[in-house]
C-alpha cells in the first residue's frame, strides 16, 4: 500500500494547472518555461507536434497572444500514480476570445494534462488539446 497522500498530491497538481492556465490569461512565457519541462510535448490537431521548451517558446512567439481573454478550468479529474510522483488531468478548460469589433465568446477545449514531480516540483511533460467550440 502507498503511503503517499494522494489527496494532497491532487491538490499540488491543481494549483500548478492553474498556475499555467494564468499565465497562458497573462501570457507570461517565463511563467509557461518554468512550468515545463525540458522535453515538454503539446499536440494540437492539425499541427506538427511541439517538442520542448525551445519548441514551445516558437509557437509561443507565433501565436504572438492572439484575440484572447481569460483562460480557466472547467470540468476536470486528476489521477495521480501509486508513487505520487506522476499525475495526469483530464477534462476542459475555456478560452475567452476577444476580436476587434466582434462580442467577446467563450471557446471550450478538451484537453488532457501529464504532470511529473521533477527535483521536487510538478512539471508539465505533456499537453494535448482540441477545441470544442464556442460555448452555448
Amino acid at each position: 500500500m502507498s503511503s503517499v497522500d494522494i489527496e494532497a498530491v491532487k491538490i499540488a497538481v491543481e494549483k500548478t494547472i492553474k498556475k499555467w492556465y494564468k499565465a497562458a490569461t497573462d501570457m507570461d512565457l517565463d511563467s509557461f518555461m518554468e512550468l515545463a519541462a525540458d522535453d515538454f510535448v503539446l499536440l494540437n490537431p492539425g499541427r506538427d507536434a511541439i517538442l520542448g521548451k525551445d519548441g514551445f517558446r516558437d509557437f509561443f512567439y507565433e501565436y504572438d497572444g492572439g484575440p484572447h481573454g481569460p483562460v480557466s478550468l472547467g470540468e476536470s479529474w486528476i489521477d495521480v500514480s501509486e508513487s505520487g510522483d506522476m499525475a495526469y488531468q483530464h477534462g476542459t478548460h475555456h478560452h475567452v476570445i476577444m476580436e476587434v469589433d466582434v462580442e467577446s465568446r467563450v471557446s471550450t477545449w478538451k484537453q488532457l494534462i501529464v504532470l511529473k514531480k521533477i527535483d521536487g516540483v510538478w512539471k508539465f511533460v505533456a499537453m494535448s488539446e482540441t477545441s470544442l467550440g464556442p460555448s452555448e
